[in-house]
């Protein structure tokens, strides 16, 4: 083998040299070997197949949801009277529209009558009190006061002096008159104590009474010399300080307490002659919502309280309830458009909003509620009816063009250009708007697939994108 293969070489280095011995001579080019080579390679390498593209492209996607719900009233309110008492007027009748604030039925209103005027005589006095407060101390009050106490010093004065000569003389001079009177009424009486009836005769009265009055004559005199006892002292002075107490209470008869409790009872009773206005007012029942009347089951005479509906009524403005399961909320949003259906009115759709969605969800079915309110208030659309709701949502999703779809076996596929070459790639494929179909997975948003030209393209074909 070794020189075999010697000789093939040597061999062609003596073919080399042969060819070198050839003359040049001018002409036309014309390739050598290993030029023809590479053109024969060239020629059997894939032609770049002619395609369109588009941009893989996030955007938002509306999509309709249907739910089914009902029609309902948005406030239904069953009026109460806020007092008791005989139903004298109905103004109102089933399927009659009221305003709030309207009169629909009336009480009767003897007793509330009574209590207001009663209120009324309450908050004079209270209010006279107040003002006796305002007025101050009475002058003639003042003046007694400062009369008894005046009275009640001077005995005090008098029982605190020294003892005066003159009042000794004076009492021992009633002594001694009283004794001289007494003696002589003594010797009338002894000229006739041997009679009988003298028990009734003059002078045994006559010594009677002398005798009274020399012992009080006798008691003074013994009681000036003696002078004031402790005790009277005492006595008196309590009485000089209760009297000074007592004038101090008519110069200032009230305290600030007083004024307190005084303008107190006036707050209380004007309070309790508003409550009795209001329940006067009561007596005439009033409309609390603009609505229409849908029970009347009152009859007019019977006596009503506070726990007896007279009317019930609903509100003009309905609203359809539905409940959206947990994986949809999220695409639930207040302010969101929905058309509702009902089949009273079979293929007339009236338009609405989301109004309120609930912040939790039902524990018995894991639903939340939601309320959709139509943007045209509508007679049609009464409360209790069944309604078909058909809710548009809006979320983001790739959008590639119905053309870039290649449908095999029931599977999708799209060819994504990248470098020059085309990629088969397979993808899921959700709700098609118009001529864009979403794509839920195998595509990424800003690649490009093709559109145009996928007849006979495969996975890794090199494409040439062009343009119309």
């Amino acid at each position: 083998m070794m020189t075999r293969t010697k000789k093939l070489v040597v061999g062609g280095i003596a073919l080399l040299l042969v060819a070198g011995a050839v003359p040049v001579t001018c002409g036309p080019f014309r390739p050598g070997v290993s030029e023809v080579s590479a053109r024969d390679a060239a020629d059997d390498r894939p032609q770049e197949i002619a395609v369109q593209t588009a941009t893989v492209k996030l955007a938002p996607v509306e999509s309709v949801v249907m739910y089914s719900g009902n029609v309902e009233v948005r406030d239904e309110v069953e009026v109460l009277p806020k007092v008791s008492g005989q139903l004298l007027e109905l103004e109102v009748d089933i399927g009659d529209s009221v305003k709030k604030g309207d009169i629909i039925a009336q009480i009767d209103t003897d007793s509330a009558t009574v209590l207001h005027m009663q209120a009324e005589a309450g908050l004079q006095a209270a209010k006279a009190k107040l003002a006796q407060l305002d007025e101050g101390p009475r002058t003639e009050e003042v003046a007694q006061a400062e009369a008894a106490l005046k009275n009640a010093q001077a005995k005090l004065d008098r029982l605190t002096a020294p003892l005066n000569q003159n009042e000794i003389d004076m009492a021992k001079a009633e002594e001694v008159s009283a004794r001289v009177a007494l003696q002589q009424a003594q010797a009338a009486y002894d000229k006739i104590a041997w009679y009988d009836g003298k028990g009734a005769m003059a002078e045994s009265v006559a010594l009677q009474q002398a005798t009274v009055a020399y012992e009080a004559a006798l008691a003074r005199y013994e009681e000036t010399m003696a002078g004031s006892k402790s005790e009277d002292i005492r006595a008196q002075e309590a009485a000089v300080e209760q009297a000074k107490a007592a004038l101090q209470l008519a110069r200032a008869p009230y305290r600030t307490s007083d004024y307190e409790i005084a303008r107190a009872d006036v707050l209380k009773a004007e309070a309790a002659l508003y409550e009795a206005e209001l329940q006067l007012n009561n007596c005439s029942v009033r409309a609390p919502i603009d609505g229409v009347v849908s029970a009347a089951p009152i009859a007019v005479g019977s006596i009503v309280g506070q726990s007896s509906p007279i009317v019930t009524l609903v509100s003009p403005k309905i609203e359809v309830t539905i409940k959206v399961e947990e994986a949809r909320i999220a695409a639930i949003r207040e302010g969101q458009s929905a058309t509702i259906e009902v089949a009273a009115f079979p293929g007339q759709q009236f338009a609405g909003k989301v109004t309120r969605i609930s912040p939790t969800a039902d524990q018995t079915d894991r639903t939340f509620q939601v309320r959709i309110e139509p943007e045209a208030q509508s007679e049609a659309l009464r409360g209790g009816m069944f309604a078909q709701v058909n809710a548009i949502t809006e979320q983001y999703a790739l959008l590639v063009p119905r053309s870039a779809i290649v449908a095999e076996g029931g599977r999708s596929f799209v060819y994504v250009v990248t470098d020059g070459r085309a990629e088969r790639r397979e993808v899921e494929t959700g709700q098609a708007t118009g001529k864009l179909v979403c794509v839920l997975s195998g595509l990424m948003s800003g690649e490009r697939v093709v559109s145009s030209g996928q007849t006979g393209l495969k996975d890794n074909d090199p494409v040439k994108v062009t343009t119309l």
